[in-house]
């Protein structure tokens, strides 16, 4: 059946901005008024319909201050004048979450995981177990394989061939990418409704009187909770790690009825030749239920519309 509302000609040329393209626009200078009102005319003129305000390395405005809300104003502004789409983004960078690192500012919001280390049988002896240690085992490793897995309590337990085990709770380090903070935990309600805070809320509070019609969504891009590392041969490393939330580790207690604390080295290695073990499924599936459960974005609702949120691919 024909569409008498579409055609080859409109499909060459479509008279609808939201049919436009609308490019990822790349903030990653220090950002000038005039500059981005041309910048945007540009756009018009190459028949763009929209644009995501982006903020990348290299920028030298400070992130989520009066002067760029003033500065996503303007854009909103011109993109109003020349009936374009002013599309918001929430996040310095990527992954969505940490607010260009103002969420982490606050040290209990911040990404926790549980590292693994080896430690060879001729280090055992003299090794010193710090605070953060979680749990500790010996086991004959070879590769992404261990055998003879079994709890110890001390250093000293590790036998002549065994490697220790070390599990150890700590905080992610501090990174560049995060401004010389570190991504949120995902699974902490707390520290999401702070990043919800710090950007949905603070961009409701500036711009929210365009949600809904110049300003037609916010783009989000992957929040995520990490990877379950599993302890792989290629790595050429003698530390991994897997992101924790002390949910995990009442939910598997109370669904599954063990401590996962017991069982850590099924989530790194292949244990006696078997290479699934259900503890990455419980532990896999109660993180993500609970990343499911806290992480999607509430909107604010305007007075003329509520934004939507669009997710990163």
């Amino acid at each position: 059946m024909k569409n008498k509302h579409f055609s080859l000609e409109t499909w060459a040329n479509p008279l609808s901005k939201e049919f436009r393209s609308a490019p990822f626009w790349s903030w990653n200078g220090k950002l000038d008024e005039l500059e981005l009102r041309r910048q945007i005319r540009n756009f018009k003129t190459m028949g763009v319909g929209g644009f995501f305000m982006h903020s990348r390395i290299g920028l030298a405005t400070p992130y989520l201050s009066h002067e760029w809300f003033e500065l996503i104003n303007a854009c909103i502004d011109e993109a109003k004048k020349l009936d374009m789409n002013a599309w918001l983004y929430d996040e310095d960078r990527w992954p969505s979450g940490y607010a260009g690192g103002l969420v982490t500012q606050t040290p209990e919001y911040r990404m926790q995981l549980i590292y693994l280390t080896e430690i060879a049988f001729e280090q055992c002896s003299s090794y010193l177990l710090s605070e953060n240690t979680v749990a500790l085992f010996a086991a004959k490793v070879s590769g992404n394989c261990a055998s003879g897995v079994r709890r110890i309590t001390q250093p000293d337990e590790v036998r002549l061939n065994e490697t220790m085990l070390l599990f150890t709770l700590m905080t992610a380090a501090p990174s560049d990418w995060y401004n010389g903070g570190c991504y949120l935990n995902p699974m902490n309600p707390a520290a999401v409704r702070r990043f919800i805070e710090l950007t949905h809320e603070a961009y409701f509070k500036n711009c929210g009187n365009e949600f809904g019609k110049n300003v037609p969504g916010i783009f989000t891009d992957e929040p995520q909770y990490g990877f379950v590392t599993t302890h792989l041969e290629w790595a050429g490393e003698t530390d991994y790690s897997t992101p924790y939330d002390p949910h995990i580790r009442e939910l598997i207690m109370t669904r599954h009825g063990y401590d996962i604390f017991e069982n850590l080295p099924e989530l790194f290695f292949d244990i006696n030749e078997i290479d699934f073990h259900v503890t990455r499924l419980h532990y896999i599936g109660v993180m993500t239920e609970l990343f499911l459960k806290i992480m999607p974005v509430p909107l604010a609702n305007g007075a003329n519309g509520t934004t939507c949120v669009i997710p990163g691919m």
